[in-house]
């Protein structure tokens, strides 16, 4: 249990990508929570007036404006599971709005979104860069009204949510065990560079998770800012040291004839926490999915 609590934890606070659009009022440098420097392009900026949490969100005229990310292997998001929301406040429902794309052009193609004046809620990918997979969600969104919106890939459908309310069947798109190509391009937010489409209105908080499916049915939308990743690392550096009571004999003892966990298996799995913990409190490389993955497997296989 204290496992499958400790890979829950780090699956809902952590994420490979995620931007606060946090600063002063019309600025136009950012940073995301790993420290990627986002690229303001035409006249998109910080906005004070307008945030769902903190201090500000992105402001973006519909025309032009957007930000970008330089590539980075999270945005790539394979055959795994995955999860992409965000809030977005529309200035204008009489255009289309471009929202995001993974995208390198004409034969790189990868995953872009856009809402029509249709009133649906576009969701595109490819498995080579050159063909288009298009599905759309119902979503009428009211002007000047903050949403939150989450597309989310668990096996083989992409889901999407709006308000944590999940859009009806059909409306699934079936991607079966296929992969997203990855362009090895940039991260565009703001902007659905496929169709040449721009978000007119605001976004905040726009957060990627590669290999984690959040959300299987309904759920009650975040109530605040995800939680910066040095209130994590630092709880991670204590649950840390408990686990270090487990290389102690008396407490192995104690596991082995109350839990029926053998010495061997704490101890290996003492190890293998050590090792991923290490790999992310010092930044080296590891996968998230791989981590929660290999926790979550240890649990099933020993409680």
């Amino acid at each position: 249990e204290l496992i499958s609590g400790i890979a829950s934890y780090i699956s809902e606070n952590i994420a490979s990508g995620l931007n606060h659009f946090d600063g002063t009022d019309g600025a136009t440098t950012s940073t995301t929570e790993s420290g990627q420097v986002v690229t303001f392009g035409g006249n998109a900026q910080l906005d004070t007036a307008q945030k769902e949490f903190g201090t500000s969100s992105l402001l973006l005229d519909g025309s032009g404006d957007y930000v970008t990310m330089p590539h980075n292997d999270n945005w790539a998001l394979g055959a795994g599971n995955f999860t992409i929301d965000f809030w977005v406040r529309l200035n204008s429902i009489s255009q289309p709005n471009g929202l995001f794309s993974y995208d390198g052009g004409t034969g790189k193609r990868s995953y872009y979104s856009y809402w029509n004046t249709a009133n649906r809620l576009h969701f595109a990918y490819s498995t080579d860069g050159t063909a288009i997979t298009k599905g759309y969600f119902l979503f009428a969104p009211t002007a000047n009204t903050w949403y939150h919106v989450a597309f989310v890939r668990d096996g083989a459908a992409i889901s999407c949510y709006i308000n944590g309310v999940k859009n009806a069947s059909p409306y699934d798109l079936n991607i079966g065990t296929s992969a997203i190509y990855d362009p090895g391009a940039g991260l565009n937010i703001g902007v659905d560079s496929a169709d040449g489409l721009y978000t007119n209105g605001w976004i905040d908080e726009f957060r990627i998770s590669k290999g984690i499916a959040r959300w299987a049915s309904n759920f009650t939308v975040p109530g605040a800012a995800y939680e910066p990743i040095a209130d994590w690392t630092t709880e991670l550096a204590n649950i840390a040291e408990l686990h270090q009571a487990l290389t102690d004999n008396d407490l192995r003892d104690i596991f082995a004839v109350v839990s029926g966990i053998s010495v061997a298996d704490q101890l290996a799995v003492t190890a293998l926490y050590r090792g991923y913990l290490a790999g992310i409190v010092n930044g080296a490389g590891y996968t998230l999915a791989g981590y929660i993955a290999t926790l979550l497997g240890y649990d099933e296989a020993m409680l």
